[in-house]
């Protein structure tokens, strides 16, 4: 999973809280934030990881597609004590419009 556009209104266009502080000048377009996910069926998939670049910490993780929409959870140890986002497919013409 990556980030494929980034708002002019973005706090950061760059992994300024990224741990290894040679990374922190990487730009977030482009940048893989989810991996290791494996399908469990159609509109669901687990076992992953996600990286948060608003803080730079990395979490378990697990996703759920519903249309237009993507529910990422990301979790330290249960998901029951995760925190989920919600977020909304950027459709193509969309995005070759405003690179």
């Amino acid at each position: 999973m990556r980030i494929v556009f980034i708002s002019p209104k973005a706090d950061a266009t760059t992994d300024t809280h990224n741990p290894d502080a040679t990374l922190r000048g990487k730009s977030l377009r482009n940048f893989e934030i989810g991996s290791r996910f494996h399908l469990s069926d159609a509109t669901r998939a687990s076992g992953g990881t996600i990286y948060d670049p608003k803080s730079g910490n990395t979490y378990r993780g697990q996703m759920v597609v519903d249309g237009d929409l993507l529910r990422l959870c990301g979790y330290v140890g249960f998901s029951l004590f995760g925190r989920t986002e919600i977020w909304h497919r950027v459709h193509a013409s969309y995005v070759s419009c405003h690179n």
